[in-house]
């Protein structure tokens, strides 16, 4: 389905259930509803809801876990928290949103947000290179200590203690783009994929906290890379989708893993293992 919008898109989110779509604008916040079955085509999308909060364009869009919310961070510093309200009759796509709170923390822009799984964190990241956790509940920052121990809806902001190692020799914070995080199921890692401002994707282990990572680096894009998302087309696969800049492209990937010599297939779980050595593998003439 074709959508033209009242403005230049620069983020967008599907909801929980893929039935609506939210895209951040130069002019603001737009909701659009798929009016027939998601699994089906064509798609017909229309408009649902619009709000203007912000006079500067929005930068990151994201429904929380439970589909109640809806967090979009400005180029004006702010992080605006609505309440989404869907229709009770399920004929009827229009929505609202409700304005809840409009944090203010950051001395920048914001760049990226992420939902806690639970729905009542965020945690947002600035041109200022700052690392903030929001609680929503109350619209206020939020001091705890142990934020490691939070699990997150996504792995997008990328300034964290386990991201510690994606940035290059003479990085500065707005060298990299966007990344992602997701689990090769085949390999039985994490791996993590970052877009930066040479036009290159690279691929990396998570946790990644060594400076400097090791990486594998790929050309493609014929300018700076906006964002990557890593997604898994079927059980054992795992792809990349990334939008360029400049070029306007949007490339596909496919992470094909590399198995070590040391690793065999494990034939009832499907994955690989460490290969374990019998005394009896070696040539007793070695001896």
């Amino acid at each position: 389905s074709k959508l033209l919008i009242e403005a230049c898109g620069r983020c967008i989110c599907f909801d929980q259930s893929n039935t609506y779509l939210a895209i951040g604008t130069t002019n603001g916040l737009s909701i659009y509803s798929l009016t027939e079955n998601p699994t089906t085509y064509p798609l017909t999308l229309a408009l649902s809801t619009y709000r203007k909060d912000s006079n500067e364009e929005f930068s990151d869009v994201k429904f929380s876990p439970n589909n109640s919310f809806l967090a979009s961070g400005s180029r004006d510093n702010y992080i605006y928290i609505y309440q989404f309200i869907k229709s009770s009759d399920s004929s009827n796509y229009i929505t609202q949103l409700k304005l809840l709170y409009k944090l203010k923390g950051h001395s920048s822009y914001i760049t990226h947000i992420d939902w806690s799984v639970d729905s009542t964190l965020l945690r947002s990241t600035c041109g200022a290179y700052e690392l903030l956790l929001w609680d929503i509940t109350s619209g206020r920052l939020n001091g705890v200590s142990n934020i490691s121990d939070i699990k997150w809806k996504s792995n997008h902001c990328i300034f964290d203690f386990n991201l510690m190692g994606i940035w290059p020799p003479f990085a500065d914070g707005t060298d990299i783009n966007g990344l992602d995080v997701s689990v090769d199921k085949t390999m039985n890692r994490e791996l993590v994929v970052t877009a930066d401002d040479s036009g290159y994707i690279n691929l990396l282990n998570y946790p990644c906290i060594v400076q400097y990572a090791p990486r594998k680096m790929y050309s493609g894009h014929s300018s700076h890379v906006l964002s990557i998302r890593l997604y898994n087309p079927s059980r054992e696969t795992l792809n990349a989708v990334s939008v360029g800049g400049n070029d306007c492209a949007v490339m596909l990937w496919q992470i094909i893993s590399t198995i070590p010599n040391n690793m065999i297939l494990d034939r009832n779980s499907g994955k690989y293992k460490q290969k374990t050595i019998n005394r009896s593998d070696y040539d007793n003439s070695l001896y």
